[in-house]
């Protein structure tokens, strides 16, 4: 259920959305965002804008897919030491 109300600046625009996450992690994680547009944008020389969020989530997803397969390796090494 949604319970507080947080409100976060992605590419200099307020938002405010309903949750039940912690509003510091939801602040954290836009401004993960925010950074990675600009980044993107800057990478091509123009200027950040929405339009790069969906190549900044294939970014990030890409990044959340190898951090777990990384994890899953140590802890399958960890189980194996252990064993």
């Amino acid at each position: 259920m949604f319970n507080q109300i947080v409100s976060f600046t992605l590419l200099g625009k307020s938002h405010t959305i309903r949750t039940t996450e912690n509003p510091e992690t939801i602040r954290a994680t836009a401004a993960i965002v925010d950074d990675k547009i600009r980044a993107l944008a800057a990478k091509r020389g123009i200027e950040p804008s929405e339009d790069f969020g969906l190549l900044a989530a294939l970014e990030l997803a890409g990044e959340l897919y190898k951090l777990r397969r990384d994890y899953r390796r140590l802890m399958t090494l960890a189980e194996e030491d252990n064993g």
